[in-house]
């Protein structure tokens, strides 16, 4: 007997179609193995054993021949398999080879048509103590299909058959007990009796079971099929959206939520047909959920079609074609050459530079808004449902920056969006159910010339339960079994029971083409379905045009690999119903034929589809794991290909990265070679995180490795980035000790870019600590390496530092160079030099040409930083802005944006950063006497000075002097100036103007003028205006304090002068109200009047109260007469 692969029929030898629904028999060939949800009947004679030891074998025969066929008979009638005969037991399958919406049931309802038949025959035989027993169990099996059918009599393997054979074994004669899954699904047709659980061999736990009373009056129901009904009401309110958009803006986003199947992309679809022509263009991506997703690659296909890029597109053209578009787009020359270089990843181009995730999202959140101002743009992402945070926070992030831009973006996805995002930007369009008539058309048009019955149809209303694809299905289903000549079919209870029987009305081959398809993934190509199996490929062409025919899969009308057909199954649960049929240890072996296909077809182009590539190796090595496998070629598989995932997810999304090279390093020995890579890799994604102590630990690690494996140019490099955190986690001298040991180790090596980046490091960090002669030095060696490497960035690096030291030892020419060095890192696309130069030109003006300069400056550099999503920079950025807003006497502000900046320097864990902001905002706290404000300055010098940086702890010790001086303490205000002093002796001395001006007034508070004199030492020289202007009110303040008046009040009129044009007006204030105490000890104190009233109203607007007390003072005694 042959059974039908299409209804499930039995059919004589020698058929060549079937005689109950005319589809091709298949002849023979190889056995194929399914995974099922199965219900398993067991049945068995009680007390056979003994009854036959004492009966003679024709009467055993007798016995067992009518108890065969009636178990045969009624099992089959309910739709099952009589799967084989073990003595007196009998093991029947339902839901192999055909699945039903009610195999459990059916199961249920034979056992008890067998118990039945058991009465009759045991009247009919006299034989009154003949019973049978039952079990009935529903799980997931394993399947066994030959050529004709299921493998009768080894079809069904797994845990379910032993189950139901022990709780066979535990029912009372002539009982019927069922497992838990099965009275679940029966419950509302059976009635059970629930007894006490039971314990069997081979389970750690008692079995609940139930036994069966009788059968309940049941009720069938039915359910769907394809045109687009209803949602009139939706559609206008799209609609409206995008007139509005294609009137000029502003930009819209619109969520459409529903269950799956409910309609969404129908309703897009529907909304793409009936908008005008021509009045915006269209893009639409979809969510990809491989694994967790393929993060922003529906933002890469967006890009790709409004570039024009097509898949088959080589390099050249793909590069031309990104040119125009950009160069369409955007007029600044700096701005398009960033977009290139942002863009080129997106566009399938190598990554031009290094780049920050966050400045790489914005550039293409800045290119898809540009474009929509090139005329009204509509952008569909689909299955938003499966995007990852970081895409949901590019999608808010596009429609804010795109602010009256005419943009629409218009998104699907199931309602676990709203549980995620409950604050959606956005508007929601909710699509609930169908209504009756709205359902009844559907299914009326998918059924087309087949006749259905006013009853039929209104049983398979209420079924769908309104949902569309529900509908489809089930009309598909009906206008099937009409067309095949089998009649009406029954109706499965869930979408999942109701895709796996319409998976079962294809023949062998279609159904083998879509499991394997389902392993490709939600999108699948010809030339991938034919690789994972030895199939024809016309063959396989004539199939998938089959398959598209019966709405199981559609063709895409472009293809991501050039000479295939692509394709996607028309809803995902068609996908996952065929892929939970497939066996472990076929879907390891097809999940790793598929990586391979990929990887061929994509040839040089695989790292682009890395994530995909890790996917599917991943999976198999799970699953061949599982099945108890080898599986070390595999591990070796994987790490590859999530290696090259990382590289590729570092620009986009860290914490995606992060997780590639964590899987990666799970599956690399300790002694491996890419050990040390991977963990080099995890300190670069744990430092751009601003976790400096974890990627302090991950480069440790990574430069141990790389020594140990004799690699040093690797471990240099290694070293030089931990340099780099170590010194960002608040250790300075450390850090530049480790750069320092990275030189020496490269120098021992052919020169080569590790050393110029290197060198480049250590010149920043060298004008940090303010050593400009030998910043100057690293400087021109990086460059002249780079130059010769080819090493740009750090040439540009180079460059600015370079520029500043020029400037600090007096070389204004240095003003120029940092000004190139920004034009230079903005042509090489590069964001963070671009920033960091920005940062260091503000730093530069303020000693050159004021705060005011400055400032302009730092809110330009913020402005790109931010622009470009580089949020770290924007943070340093404000930190300068901060010092100058108090150089400029903008306290109030300087205040508010201190906190922002020391909260953010605090969560990222950026020590040094945070104790200067506080700094900075303790400065103007003493200065004003706030309470508490000198305690607090001792507590942030304790905090500076393990970070053993001159600059920062000359602040610090500077405020905690004037903090003790107004607390009386004279002695210890004195000591800290003199520490102040010393730390910056030597190359540091530059840094000592900046605290110059406070210095001198607490020694001369503290009765200490031998120590302000000696605060001025080696200041004399120093070039910068700053530094001038300094010396002048030092020495004007000095010279009064000596009993010089007059020479006193000629330095401190000169000093207000050049404070007033240089934009300091605390520092004029000082220099005026010096004035105006000379004047008053002169006998002048009717000239006194003026700078007195002008220190005065300068110390009142800045909130400095003791100083407006004294400036009060002062007054008073200009006033009075002299003796």
């Amino acid at each position: 007997m042959i059974t039908c692969g299409s209804c499930g029929e039995r059919n004589p030898d020698g058929f060549r179609f079937c005689g109950f629904c005319g589809a091709e028999l298949a002849g023979a060939g190889p056995r194929t193995e399914e995974r099922r949800l199965v219900t398993v009947l067991f049945c068995d004679l009680v007390g056979f054993t003994e009854r036959s030891d004492r009966a003679d074998p024709e009467d055993v025969r007798a016995m067992l021949v009518p108890y065969h066929a009636l178990l045969k008979r009624e099992i089959e009638a309910f739709g099952g398999t009589l799967d084989k005969f073990i003595g007196d037991g009998a093991l029947g399958v339902f839901g192999a080879p055909t699945a039903h919406e009610d195999d459990a049931e059916r199961a249920v309802r034979a056992a008890l048509e067998i118990q039945r038949g058991m009465r009759e025959l045991a009247a009919a035989r006299g034989s009154h103590g003949l019973a049978a027993r039952a079990g009935v169990t529903t799980g997931e099996a394993v399947v066994a299909f030959g050529a004709a059918g299921p493998v009768v009599g080894e079809s069904v393997t797994g845990d379910i058959v032993n189950t139901a054979s022990r709780i066979q074994a535990a029912a009372p004669p002539g009982a019927i007990l069922v497992g838990a899954r099965t009275h679940a699904l029966t419950r509302e047709r059976i009635a059970y009796e629930a007894l006490d659980p039971i314990s069997v061999r081979g389970k750690a736990e008692p079995l609940a079971v139930w036994r069966v009373v009788e059968a309940r009056a049941g009720v069938t129901r039915e359910a769907p099929a394809s045109t687009f009904v209803g949602r009139r009401r939706e559609l206008e309110a799209l609609i409206g959206a995008v007139t509005e958009v294609a009137c000029g803006g502003p930009a819209r986003l619109v969520a459409v939520v529903g269950e799956a199947g409910v309609g969404k992309s129908r309703l897009v679809a529907e909304l793409q047909r009936s908008a005008p022509e021509g009045v915006t263009r269209w893009r639409r991506a979809r969510c990809l959920p491989y694994g967790e997703g393929v993060t922003f690659s529906p933002i890469e296909d967006l890009i790709r079609q409004e570039a024009g890029i097509a898949e088959p597109d080589g390099p050249d053209k793909r590069r031309q074609r990104l040119e125009a578009v950009v160069t369409a787009s955007v007029e600044d020359p700096a701005d398009r050459a960033w977009l290139r270089s942002r863009l080129g990843p997106a566009a399938g181009l190598p990554a031009e530079g290094s780049a920050e995730p966050a400045e790489t999202l914005a550039a293409w959140e800045r290119f898809l808004v540009v474009r929509s101002d090139a005329g009204p743009l509509v952008l569909v992402v689909e299955d938003l449902h499966w995007a990852d945070d970081a895409l949901l926070d590019f999608v808010d992030g596009v429609i804010a920056t795109a602010g009256l831009s005419p943009l629409l973006v218009i998104t699907t996805a199931r309602p676990e969006l709203e549980e995620r995002r409950p604050a959606w930007r956005g508007s929601i369009v909710r699509l609930s159910p169908l209504g009756d008539d709205d359902t009844a058309d559907l299914i009326l048009d998918v059924l087309g010339d087949v006749g259905v019955s006013d009853d039929r149809t209104k049983r398979l209303v209420a079924r769908s339960g309104g949902n569309p694809l529900f509908a489809e299905e089930l009309a598909r289903m009906l206008r099937t079994a009409d067309e095949s000549g089998g009649g009406d079919l029954p109706l499965p209870d869930t979408m999942q029971a109701l895709i796996a029987a319409r998976l079962d009305t294809l023949a062998p081959e279609g159904r083998s083409l879509l499991q394997d398809a389902a392993v490709v993934g939600p999108v699948f190509w010809s030339g991938a379905v034919n690789a994972l199996a030895p199939r024809d490929g016309r063959d396989a062409d004539r199939e998938l045009a089959r398959l598209t025919e019966q709405g199981f899969v559609r063709p895409q009308t472009t293809s991501t690999f050039a000479g295939t057909r692509e394709y996607t199954f028309w809803h995902a649960l068609i996908r996952d119903v065929a892929y939970a049929q497939i066996p472990r240890t076929i879907r390891a072996e097809k999940h790793r034929a598929t990586a391979a296909w990929i990887e061929a077809v994509a040839a040089d182009r695989w790292p682009a589809f890395a994530e995909v590539l890790a996917h599917h190796t991943g999976t198999a090595l799970e699953l061949q794991r599982a099945a108890g496998g080898a599986a070390a070629e595999l591990e070796d598989e994987t790490r590859r290909f999530s290696l090259a995932a990382a590289v590729q997810s570092m620009a986009l999304e860290l914490s995606r990265a992060e997780g590639h090279l964590r899987h990666a390093l799970g599956l690399t020995p300790p002694e491996h070679a890419d050990r040390a890579p991977i963990e080099a890799r995890l300190g670069e994604a744990a430092f751009q995180s601003g976790r400096y102590e974890e990627a302090e630990g991950w480069f440790t690690s990574a430069v141990r490795g790389f020594r140990a494996s004799g690699t040093d140019r690797d471990a240099a490099d290694a070293m030089i980035r931990l340099s780099v955190v170590i010194e960002y986690g608040g250790d300075p001298a450390r850090g530049r000790g480790m750069l320092s040991d990275a030189i020496h180790l490269l120098e021992n090596q052919a020169p080569g870019r590790e050393l110029a980046r290197a060198f480049a490091e250590r010149s920043g960090t060298l004008m940090l600590a303010e050593d400009y002669s030998g910043a100057i030095a690293d400087a021109d060696r990086a460059i002249e390496l780079a130059e010769r490497t080819g090493e740009r960035e750090a040439a540009a690096r180079a460059q600015n530092f370079r520029g500043y030291a020029r400037v600090a030892l007096g070389d204004l020419d240095g003003m120029r160079e940092l000004r190139e060095s920004i034009n230079t890192a903005l042509a090489l696309g590069l964001g963070r030099t671009t920033a960091v130069s920005y940062s260091n030109l503000g730093a530069a003006l303020l000693m050159v040409d004021g705060p005011r300069a400055s400032m302009e400056c730092g809110r330009e550099g913020l402005a790109f930083a931010e622009a470009r999503g580089l949020w770290e920079m924007a943070s340093f950025l404000r930190n300068g802005i901060l010092t100058t807003l108090v150089c400029s006497g903008d306290w109030d502000d300087a205040l508010r944006l201190g906190a922002q900046v020391a909260q953010e320097a605090k969560d990222a864990g950026a020590e040094y950063e945070e104790v200067f902001a506080e700094l900075d905002v303790g400065y103007v706290r003493v200065v004003r006497g706030e309470p508490g404000s000198a305690d607090a300055a001792l507590a942030l010098l304790a905090r500076a000075r393990p970070l053993g940086d001159p600059p920062l702890l000359a602040h610090a010790l500077t405020e905690a002097a004037i903090g003790q001086l107004a607390s009386g303490d004279q002695e210890r205000a004195a000591a800290l100036v003199e520490e102040a002093v010393e730390v910056t002796g030597g190359d540091a001395i530059p840094t000592r103007t900046s605290e110059l001006g406070e210095l001198v007034r607490v020694a001369i508070a503290a009765a200490r003028p031998d120590l302000a004199e000696r605060s001025t030492e080696g200041i004399e020289g120093l070039p910068l205006p700053r530094h001038r202007h300094a010396l002048v009110s030092a020495r004007g303040a000095i010279a009064e304090a000596s009993g010089h008046a007059e020479r006193a009040l000629g330095l401190f009129q000169d000093a207000a002068e050049r404070w007033e044009a240089f934009g300091q007006p605390f520092d004029r204030a000082h220099a005026l109200f010096g004035a105006a105490r000379c004047l008053v000890v002169l006998g002048r104190g009717d000239a006194a009047g003026e700078p007195l009233a002008a220190a005065r109203a300068i110390f009142a607007r800045l909130g400095a109260t003791p100083l407006v007390a004294e400036a009060d003072a002062w007054r008073d005694r200009a006033a009075r007469p002299l003796p």
